[in-house]
């Protein structure tokens, strides 16, 4: 999808993540629109069509976003 490291996600069907757990939530939907906000200041939205329960791939560093 174009999602690197340094990249951040805004939303997650219109709800700011504040966690892992909040992101696992939205994320296990089978429809998820997630906003990202790109390193060199783009932003993307994504509007993604899945199975319920399927993950994204995302990985993230740490479970607390800061």
């Amino acid at each position: 999808m174009g999602i690197v490291a340094g990249d951040t996600i805004t939303s997650v069907n219109s709800k700011s993540p504040r966690d892992v757990i909040d992101y696992r939530f939205e994320v296990s939907a089978d429809f998820v629109t997630l906003l990202v906000s790109h390193a060199d200041g783009t932003s993307t939205l994504f509007e993604i069509e899945k199975e319920y329960d399927d993950t994204l791939g995302i990985e993230f560093c740490d479970d607390v976003f800061d």
